[in-house]
């Protein structure tokens, strides 16, 4: 988009130039001048219309060559090439403050004759609100960027009135999906021929290859079954040849949970505490089992046992000034509100 800008201010620079040197060496009037001097300005402003998303640099420049002349082209040019190259907008820095993954849930859509923070929309209202031309921005985008949380808004997408809309989400599901078994069909011929020293790491990428097929939320509930029982398998024998890697407990412990398997997921978060976890994810997910599990009694104790880092200590806090309601007979421990 600056590209276009920044053509139509040379362009308007030179022309501008080229009418003043006419005047000058007398090749031309200078009222004839004037008037096509007019003329380009008007030209410039009118451009507005055609490209509304660089409404404000368009103006600036069809007012700089009204009253500067080709300095105020010249100038509209140095304006255009510095915004290239510092591209440092509040909406970027609001992406880069929100980490790798949440850059991924937000994109910028240019409404007609608008450019405001009001731009800022999910993928989600653009497939429900937006035009056709803002909703293939975004399935393009989905594509390249596939996150699972862009998953609803492309089943959307995949019942769009519109029939054009419809099959471009179905071709952009089925990318998505490819790719994902393309990356899966590779792992598993990585793990398959990889030697005993690297035979463990092959098999947890392939475990996390399948993993995320079924965390893509696009799989048939087939598909994500047979993935989850090659990951829980890939997991399991990497484990037989590497028992004390952590990392691959707490991959297992993660699957067992989203599968629905609490109890052992409980059982392999627990395990992996007690090894070196300094980054605090086997407490965030053995907490997270036992909160699935009603184990509140539990997690007072871990924490209480524990010191948690990072994202965990807040939580934390939090569950440290929570009283239990008192026990109720027949109803077990202590339960949190």
């Amino acid at each position: 988009r600056l590209s276009m800008v920044l053509v139509i201010a040379i362009a308007a620079a030179l022309g501008d130039t080229f009418l003043w040197w006419m005047g000058a060496a007398g090749h031309l009037p200078l009222s004839v001048v004037f008037v096509l001097h007019l003329l380009l300005s008007v030209t410039i402003a009118c451009t507005v219309f055609l490209l509304v998303y660089a409404r404000g640099a368009l103006l600036l420049i069809a007012s700089g060559v009204l009253f500067m002349g080709p300095f105020g082209a010249a100038g509209a040019v140095a304006m255009v090439l510095f915004a290239a190259v510092s591209d440092d907008t509040d909406f970027k820095s609001y992406r880069l403050a929100l980490g790798p993954k949440g850059q991924e849930d937000f994109m910028p859509v240019q409404r007609m004759g608008a450019r405001s923070d009001r731009n800022l929309m999910s993928f989600h209202d653009v497939m429900r609100w937006g035009t056709r031309k803002e909703k293939q921005t975004a399935l393009r985008r989905m594509v390249e960027h596939y996150s699972p949380a862009f998953a609803s808004a492309l089943k959307l997408a995949m019942h769009d009135p519109t029939s054009e809309i419809r099959s471009e989400a179905g071709a952009a599901a089925e990318a998505i999906l490819t790719g994902l078994e393309a990356r899966a069909r590779t792992a598993f011929e990585k793990a398959a021929e990889a030697n005993d020293k690297v035979r463990s790491r092959a098999l947890a990428d392939y475990g996390d290859a399948e993993q995320a097929i079924v965390r893509c939320g696009l799989a048939s509930t087939q598909r994500v079954d047979r993935a989850r029982g090659a990951a829980l398998g890939a997991y399991g024998e990497a484990r037989r040849i590497d028992p004390d890697w952590i990392t691959l407990r707490l991959k297992t412990a993660k699957a067992l949970f989203e599968s629905g398997a609490t109890v052992e997921a409980a059982r392999e978060s627990s395990a992996a505490l007690e090894g070196d976890d300094p980054s605090g994810t086997a407490l965030s997910i053995h907490l997270e089992t036992l909160f699935a599990l009603g184990r509140f009694a539990d997690i007072r104790r871990i924490l209480a046992e524990n010191s948690p880092v990072g994202s965990v200590r807040r939580a934390a806090a939090l569950w440290c000034t929570l009283p239990p309601i008192p026990e109720t007979a027949g109803q077990g421990e202590p339960r949190h509100a």
